[in-house]
């Protein structure tokens, strides 16, 4: 059996993230393992997952230069500001280990935002886009229960990224609900389990979705949250998002909380909502999974 191994996250979005790419790699037949540090991989023969910003030194470069593929996740190498003053959001690799990775034909560059549409990854050649996904392996079985009967949900973290512009951009969304007669139930940093969250999402009528004020500027990226909502629910409102709107016409975003509010009052009401939801949701296991992401990197081993 083919083995890779895939980098430990083990703290906020890249955990999600990465350990649905790590049950995607077994669905397709890997032997997975994640690994801590560089100095733990002493075998040969192996595949391997990892981001930049873990490669610190010569053994992690020699790491990468021994596996049979590497699937590297780049991070810009210029930013707009304020974003890029933030290691969060930019490469801090040395420029010469940029160069190195450039010439080794194992290692596939990748990334899930819509680079094309920017000139930020300009120190890296050949990269491959990826979006986000929806990790069907890890949320599914879902039950109908009357406790979770929202008509519109959202469940998510404070996501302070560096800046921590996001609360405050959920308040205001959040608050603009506050005039409508829909039932919300909002849940922002409460520790829910993995069955709550799928029974809330699964058993409100449609999911609310709010990205971040980089990815409303820029709109070179949507969050995974795009995905999980149309995934488990099928219906969505959300804001302004370019990538969004381009993976997904038909979801419908708003420029202003109110314009979003009104948007989930509509959709709500909306006749057709289970045939909505049916089509979203066969889109996404169709399309947009992270078996079906793994797949597609597959076809570069």
């Amino acid at each position: 059996m083919k083995k890779i191994y895939i980098k430990k996250h083990p703290h906020n979005a890249n955990k999600w993230i990465y350990d649905g790419y790590a049950s995607a790699w077994q669905h397709c037949g890997f032997d997975v393992a994640f690994f801590d540090s560089y100095e733990d991989i002493q075998e040969n023969n192996y595949y391997l997952m990892t981001t930049d910003w873990t490669i610190t030194n010569d053994n992690s470069l020699n790491v990468i230069k021994k596996s049979i593929k590497t699937f590297l996740f780049v991070q810009p190498t210029k930013y707009e500001m304020p974003w890029a003053s933030h290691p969060n959001f930019i490469c801090t690799l040395q420029q010469n280990y940029i160069d190195e990775i450039n010439t080794m034909s194992n290692v596939h560059k990748w990334t899930f935002v819509d680079f094309e549409r920017c000139d930020y990854y300009t120190a890296w050649n050949k990269i491959y886009k990826y979006p986000l996904a929806f990790d069907n392996l890890a949320y599914n079985n879902f039950q109908k229960d009357t406790k979770y009967n929202f008509d519109v949900c959202y469940v998510g973290g404070r996501a302070h990224n560096g800046f921590d512009e996001k609360y405050k951009i959920m308040l205001k969304t959040f608050s603009a609900f506050m005039n409508t007669k829909l039932k919300c139930g909002f849940f922002i940093e409460k520790n829910l389990s993995h069955e709550q969250e799928k029974n809330i999402i699964f058993n409100s009528k449609i999911c609310l979705n709010v990205h971040d004020a980089n990815q409303l500027k820029l709109n070179l990226d949507t969050n995974e949250r795009t995905f999980k909502s149309l995934g488990i629910n099928g219906a969505l409102v959300c804001s302004n998002n370019g990538q969004l709107n381009r993976l997904f016409p038909d979801v419908n975003t708003g420029s202003t909380p109110e314009e979003i509010a009104n948007l989930a009052v509509e959709l709500c009401n909306n006749k057709n909502l289970n045939s909505i939801k049916q089509n979203n949701k066969d889109n996404i296991i169709k399309n947009h999974t992270y078996v079906a992401r793994v797949k597609s990197m597959m076809e570069y081993i």
